[in-house]
């Protein structure tokens, strides 16, 4: 189970671009979601920590005393590093799965223009900004164009001010194509992503 949930995370950048964006994994909580236009999904403020209710018989998950069925930190844990889960199958059984077709507008019997939006269960992952991928990135960058000024003055024989004019060009390209990097990846996160548990 943990092995899909980190792949579905994290299988969409190779592991060197992963550095280049400057996030991390903060939490991933138990919601209900409602689907509307165009499959958008929509997570209230009251919704974080709910399960499926027992009328609802197309989930299917394993009842428990325990609130949440898996501990949060221990859930985002075992995503970041699958090696580390147990082996057994108890928290796959604490799962929530959605049984036959996924929850979507699409499959909606009420047709596409429904006024009834659709009720799913399932996680959140939620990522914040990586202050120390942050602090990094700006440093090699800084540092980069900071070394190419000294070395374009070293080598033109002076030129101190046209050495680090070229450096404020690279500091500042290089924070642009950062900043496209984070939109481009925000904008890839955006999409809720159903998938498999085994």
């Amino acid at each position: 189970m943990y092995d899909e949930l980190h792949l579905c995370l994290y299988s969409r950048t190779r592991r060197w671009i992963r550095w280049l964006i400057l996030q991390k994994l903060d939490s991933i909580d138990f919601v209900r979601f409602q689907v509307f236009c165009q499959n958008k999904v929509s997570i209230g403020a009251n919704d974080y920590g709910s399960l499926p209710p027992l009328d609802a018989h197309e989930y299917e998950l394993e009842r428990t005393t325990c609130r949440p069925p898996i501990l949060l930190t221990a859930l985002a844990h075992y995503v970041q590093k699958p090696l580390d889960a147990p082996k057994g199958a108890l928290h796959l059984k604490r799962m929530p799965k959605k049984l036959g077709a996924r929850v979507s507008k699409a499959t909606d019997p009420k047709g596409e223009n429904s006024a009834e939006d659709l009720e799913g269960w399932g996680l959140h992952v939620r990522e914040v900004v990586c202050w120390k991928k942050v602090s990094m990135a700006m440093a090699v960058i800084g540092f980069g164009s900071l070394a190419f000024a000294i070395f374009w003055c070293v080598k033109r024989g002076g030129g101190l001010q046209d050495g680090f004019t070229v450096a404020a060009v690279l500091m500042a390209q290089g924070t642009i194509i950062l900043g496209l990097i984070q939109a481009a990846s925000m904008k890839q996160s955006r999409a809720p992503t159903p998938i498999k548990l085994t």
